[in-house]
């Protein structure tokens, strides 16, 4: 009697919201990829995305994501846009990206940006996105440095942090920036001079993860404070290994990352899609990025 094998059918792929209790999974999709992104760094995405928060499921596994983060009227940024390994090369990532990007389209945001990867590029590029700059990863095992530190931030302190952000970054995103302070509240400080906030460093370490300390948002106005912040953060952590991500267009930023004994890992090419060119940005005092998946 012959005998002959049948394969069954994959289940069909379901688009659907991204919520919170589906962080878990997300977490080990990027766990499987490489990706350094913790368990509370996905919990913060999707709140602060919100019905921007998309995934493709196949059954019961999930196998697809992407997240719409809202800046306000005129800014968004996509990230966590990841694909199994066993599901790429099946337009997956495309899909999302339409569904993203009609989302946003939808609510009138004229500029989106994202950071991409080597391999995410040319899809991003097909879709419309130019290039911008080069985001490069540093890291190292922190250690402490002679010198003058930063104090910590202070609750007092959140409004000023929350308006130098502002005119750095080129958007208010105060839910960002209170959500870690909240969240890491021994690992935030600041510089000042002569009573105003000059600068200031927010740092994430969930060490129960095996990921390193991420260093970021890192913002300043004169590169002798941002090394006095760099200084402080390396001191605290010390013997941990730490990364932060440096837009390539500040020097002063890789040459203190270099000095403090971190070295650039990789890098990724932050992206533009809208008419014109990108927002405006102090590029000069941002010294390192609160996460490639937020800006």
């Amino acid at each position: 009697m012959a005998i002959t094998w049948e394969d069954k059918p994959l289940p069909e792929v379901v688009l659907r919201r991204l919520w919170l209790a589906d962080a878990p999974r997300a977490h080990a999709l990027s766990r499987l990829v490489g990706w350094s992104l913790t368990l509370a760094s996905w919990e913060r995405m999707i709140l602060w995305g919100g019905r921007g928060c998309f995934a493709l499921y196949r059954g019961d596994a999930l196998v697809a994501t992407a997240i719409a983060t809202v800046y306000g009227r005129e800014r968004a940024w996509i990230g966590g846009v990841i694909t199994h390994p066993d599901h790429r090369r099946q337009g997956l990532a495309t899909r999302l990206m339409a569904v993203a990007l009609d989302y946003l389209r939808q609510r009138a945001i004229p500029h989106v940006l994202l950071d991409a990867s080597e391999q995410g590029r040319p899809m991003y590029e097909a879709l419309g996105f130019r290039p911008i700059y080069n985001i490069e990863v540093w890291a190292g095992r922190a250690s402490s440095y002679l010198g003058p530190r930063a104090r910590p931030l202070r609750r007092g302190d959140l409004d000023a942090v929350v308006a130098l952000d502002a005119e750095t970054f080129g958007v208010a995103r105060g839910r960002i920036l209170r959500r870690l302070v909240q969240d890491y509240p021994h690992l935030a400080w600041v510089d000042e001079e002569d009573g105003q906030i000059t600068g200031f460093l927010l740092a994430q370490d969930d060490r129960q993860d095996g990921t390193p300390a991420h260093l970021g948002p890192w913002m300043h106005r004169s590169p002798w404070g941002a090394e006095k912040l760099l200084r402080t953060a390396l001191s605290v952590l010390i013997g941990r290994e730490v990364r932060v991500d440096i837009p390539d267009r500040n020097p002063h930023a890789s040459a203190l990352a270099y000095a403090h004994n971190l070295r650039r890992r990789r890098a990724c090419t932050r992206m533009h899609l809208g008419p014109g060119d990108p927002p405006p940005e102090l590029i000069a005092q941002h010294y390192g990025v609160a996460a490639l998946a937020t800006g």
